[in-house]
Formats: structure tokens, sequence, C-alpha cells
């Protein structure tokens, strides 16, 4: 009866060393989201590439309710809102986009640019 104990114990350490080697490894649902996640992305990268723009932006969003701070995401929708001229929409994740990644120039630029695009000249020196 004392073997019973040892031997639940002694997989008790394996099963905690094997984890403590693949502490990066992370559970399957968590795996599958941030595939999930970049595939949405690559679909609504296509999307965009072929003017296949509401698409694009259904595909984003999936991205987006994925993972809400996704910088590529935000910046991948607001670039097809802004081909569609809805200023305000691509500001909007601009906006949302730099609070996630406040040093990324790129964005910064674009948020600007888009100002610029819709006459916002106030927000566009500022920005």
């Amino acid at each position: 009866s004392s073997a019973m104990p040892m031997n639940q114990a002694i997989q008790n350490t394996s099963s905690s060393q094997q984890q403590q080697k693949n502490p990066q490894q992370s559970p399957w649902p968590a795996r599958l989201n941030a595939a999930n996640e970049g595939a949405w992305m690559k679909m609504g990268q296509l999307c965009d590439l072929m003017d296949e723009l509401d698409k694009a932006i259904e595909c984003f969003e999936k991205v987006l309710k994925i993972n809400p701070s996704n910088v590529e995401g935000l910046t991948g929708i607001a670039q097809v809102h802004r081909k569609k001229e809805n200023w305000p929409k691509a500001s909007e994740y601009l906006q949302r986009a730099i609070k996630t990644d406040p040093k990324k120039g790129e964005t910064w630029a674009c948020l600007g640019y888009t100002y610029l695009l819709s006459n916002d000249l106030q927000n566009a020196y500022t920005a």
C-alpha cells in the first residue's frame, strides 16, 4: 500500500518537471485562439489586397474580437476604412492602436494623414 503514494509522487514530480521545461507552451484553447487570430489577420489582409473591403472589415473585426489590442488588426481595419473614405472609423481604430502602442510612429503618421484627408486640420497638426 505504501507503493501507491510513491508512484503518485513520482508521476506528480515528472509532470511538474515537464511543465517547467515548457513554460511557453500554453493550453490548447489559447493556441487555437492565436492560430485563429493569425488566420483571420491573413484573410483580412488578402481581402484588402483584392479590394474586397467589406469582407476585409469582417475578418479584421474577428481578429479584434479574439484580441482587442491587436495593433496590426487595428491598423488593418483602419486602412480599409480609409480606402472607403470612412474617416471617423479610420481615426477611431488608429486612436485605439496608438493607445495600445503609443511608440509606433507609423500609426501616428497614418492618423495625422487621415485627419488631413478628412479636412480635420486642427487634429492633423497635433497628431
